[in-house]
C-alpha cells in the first residue's frame, strides 16, 4: 500500500502536542487512527548489536500486548527491532519516515511495513510524498518522532547517535525519556548511560514504561511553541538533558577518578592494564571510568580499551 493522505495536523487525534507551525500537515499512509495516543517511542543506533536489537524487540513486544501503539523511525537496528516486535505480537505500530511516502525507507523493510500497515498501523511524514531521504530530512523526521511520543526510551546509543538529538527534542516539548542502563565499557550504550546520569528515567522493561505514562508529577507537554533547531538565546528553554547536570570538572573528582585519569594516556589501555596500574579491581574501575567518560575526561576506544580524548 502507497496511497498516503494528505492530513490537516488539527484533524488529528495527536493535534494537541505538535508545536504550533511546525507541522501544518502529515501524509499518512495506514490508519490515522494509529496516531491516537499514548504513543511510546523506542529509539537508538543503527549499529545495534544483538542484545540491543533483543532488548527493543521484547520491550516493543511487551508493550504491544499492553495495548499500547509503538513508534519509531524505521531505521536499521533498535527501529526495526521495535517494529518488528510489536508486528509479531500483533500490535499496532507507527513508523515515522526521514522521506516522502513514496519511498518506503529503507526498501528492505517493505515486507515489515506491509505487515505493520496489515495489523492496523502506519506510516506518517512531514514531507511530501515524493521528498527522497537525504541529510536534511532526518533530523526533521527525529524531531517527528519526538513531537508524537508521550514517552520515549533510548534502547541503545553511543553518544555520537541521532537518538540523543530526538531524546534532547524530546525533553524540550515537556515528554518523558527514559534510557536503558550499559556498563561503562559498552560503547554502544555510553550515550544511554549519559542521558541517566542528566536524570533520564531508568527503564528495564515495559513496567517501567506504564509507570512513566501513569505518573501526574512533572510536564508531559508544555504550550505548543514553534520547535527550532537551535532556540534564540533570549529564549528560556528547559534543560538539555546532557547538561542537566553537569559532569565535574577534573578537580572535583574523587580520588578514585583523579587516579584512574592520572593513569589514562593518550594511547588506549586496556581494561586489564588500568587495573594492575591502579589496584583496582574491575567493578570499582568502571565506576570511575563511567564518571570520567561521562565528564568528557575519558574515551572508550571499544575493545575494553580506554584513553584520554
Amino acid at each position: 500500500m502507497k496511497n498516503p493522505l494528505a492530513l490537516d495536523s488539527a484533524s488529528l487525534p495527536v493535534a494537541d502536542r505538535l508545536p504550533s507551525g511546525r507541522f501544518p500537515t502529515l501524509w499518512v499512509d495506514g490508519d490515522p487512527g494509529a496516531l491516537c495516543p499514548p504513543l511510546v517511542a523506542l529509539v537508538g543506533t543503527r549499529d545495534a548489536d544483538a542484545r540491543g536489537e533483543g532488548t527493543a524487540y521484547a520491550l516493543a513486544a511487551a508493550l504491544a500486548e499492553a495495548g499500547l501503539t509503538v513508534l519509531s523511525g524505521g531505521a536499521l537496528g533498535i527501529d526495526a527491532s521495535a517494529h518488528l516486535g510489536a508486528v509479531d505480537a500483533r500490535g499496532r505500530s507507527v513508523v515515522a519516515l526521514p522521506c516522502g511516502l513514496a519511498h518506503w525507507y529503507p526498501a528492505r523493510h517493505e515486507e515489515l511495513y506491509g505487515r505493520l500497515l496489515g495489523l492496523g498501523g502506519a506510516l506518517v511524514s512531514a514531507l511530501h510524498p515524493d521528498t527522497p531521504p537525504s541529510r536534511w530530512t532526518f533530523p526533521r523526521r527525529n524531531a517527528l518522532v519526538a513531537a508524537l511520543a508521550d514517552v520515549l526510551v533510548v534502547v541503545q546509543a553511543p553518544v555520537s547517535s541521532g537518538a540523543l538529538m530526538t531524546a534532547e527534542l524530546a525533553l524540550r516539548l515537556g515528554r518523558r525519556v527514559l534510557a536503558v542502563p550499559y556498563g561503562a565499557s559498552d560503547r554502544r550504550g555510553l550515550g544511554c548511560l549519559r542521558l541517566l546520569r542528566a536524570g533520564a528515567g531508568v527503564c528495564t522493561g515495559a513496567e517501567d514504561v506504564r509507570a512513566a505514562l501513569a505518573r501526574r508529577d512533572g510536564a508531559l507537554f508544555l504550550p505548543r511553541e514553534p520547535l527550532r533547531e537551535r532556540p534564540p538565546a533570549a529564549r528560556t528553554r528547559a534543560p538539555s538533558l546532557a547538561h542537566a547536570h553537569a559532569a565535574p570538572p577534573e578537580d572535583a573528582l574523587d580520588p578514585d577518578a583523579r587516579l584512574v585519569l592520572d593513569t589514562l594516556r593518550r594511547e588506549p589501555l586496556h581494561l586489564d592494564e588500568l587495573s594492575r596500574l591502579c589496584g583496582f579491581a574491575t567493578p570499582r574501575l568502571q565506576r570511575s571510568l563511567l564518571t570520567l567518560t561521562l565528564a568528557g575526561l575519558c574515551e572508550d576506544r571499544g575493545g575494553c580499551t580506554f584513553a584520554r580524548p
